[in-house]
């Protein structure tokens, strides 16, 4: 049986509640966008679509070689706009070494399960919103939005569902980084 499957990085309830709220607002003032569910926001490190691979050999690979990676703080950066194919508002994750190095250990360790290494440049971003017609004129500078820092202690292996009501995500499994020790 095929499943939508993606690794990604979950994010705390306070900061789903957080982002929730600014959704809310970004609602009224932008109703052309279509806004993410806060309970649906996450940060993924690895798309890799429909597939035949069964989770668990996907999660017991991540958890062999992630064994001696040690969890890290996220920081997130503005509301910008990323127009592709899709075109949507997203919330930068600033790139640092530690979230490059988790996303290339996930990019080798998958590759070896021969899913495809990612040809585009990695842009870590939580979707907040999809635009339900063409973007451009948005500006969304104004939402002065500054997100606490996340503590990133695990990945999870999602599947992707689809319905009449929409999409959902279903956590199949996690995988614990290690814990960092404070001196």
């Amino acid at each position: 049986m095929k499943r939508r499957l993606f690794v990604g990085i979950g994010l705390p309830k306070s900061t789903k509640q957080k982002l929730g709220k600014l959704l809310s607002g970004l609602g009224q003032d932008y109703p052309e966008i279509k806004w993410e569910v806060p309970e649906k926001l996450h940060l993924t490190l690895k798309f890799l679509g429909n597939t035949v691979v069964v989770p668990e050999t996907i999660l017991t690979s991540l958890r062999q070689k992630l064994a001696d990676t040690s969890g890290f703080t996220l920081n997130f950066g503005e509301i910008a706009i990323l127009v592709n194919q899709q075109s949507l508002v997203v919330l930068e994750a600033i790139s640092e070494e530690n979230l490059l190095s988790l996303y290339h250990k996930i990019n080798n360790v998958l590759e070896n399960l021969k899913f495809a290494r990612d040809k585009r440049k990695f842009y870590p971003h939580v979707t907040l919103g999809r635009f339900t017609s063409q973007a451009g004129g948005w500006d969304l500078s104004h939402t002065n939005f500054k997100l606490p820092r996340v503590e990133v202690k695990a990945v999870t292996l999602w599947q992707s569902q689809s319905d009449k009501m929409g999409t959902t995500y279903v956590s199949l499994g996690e995988v614990v980084l290690r814990e960092v020790l404070s001196s």
